[in-house]
């Protein structure tokens, strides 16, 4: 078995964890993402300097408010802001989890192929 891969960088990890835990200390955010502070650091300053980040200070504290007017980077997603890209990605899994819900329901597996691990191109 290959590597442990996951679907989101951590600078994606980051901004989605923050839209649920706005008032998370950096400590907060890298114990529960499992990274170093210092990375934490790092990618708050990326986020906070390209648009991705609102931060407001509340006492001694910095709240992180997630701006989904953001542009998403990328070239193929077109200009898209954060708001806009979620929005066709949930609309194109809720059409995915359909999709796959109707191939199961016709007795097939959920990946397609009966349940067999692909083939190495190796």
């Amino acid at each position: 078995m290959g590597e442990r891969w996951t679907i989101f960088t951590n600078h994606a990890a980051v901004l989605l964890y923050l839209l649920e835990h706005p008032g998370a200390t950096i400590r907060r955010i890298a114990d529960d993402l499992g990274l170093a502070e210092r990375t934490v650091v790092g990618i708050l300053r990326d986020l906070r300097s390209d648009g991705y980040l609102l931060v407001q200070k509340e006492g001694r504290h910095n709240v992180y408010r997630v701006n989904p007017e953001g542009p998403m980077r990328r070239p193929e997603h077109g200009g898209m802001t954060i708001h806009q890209f979620f929005v066709r990605v949930l609309r194109d899994l809720e059409q995915a989890r359909l999709t796959v819900q109707n191939h199961i329901s016709k007795g097939g597996h959920p990946s397609g192929d009966g349940g067999r691990e692909p083939e190495s191109s190796e």
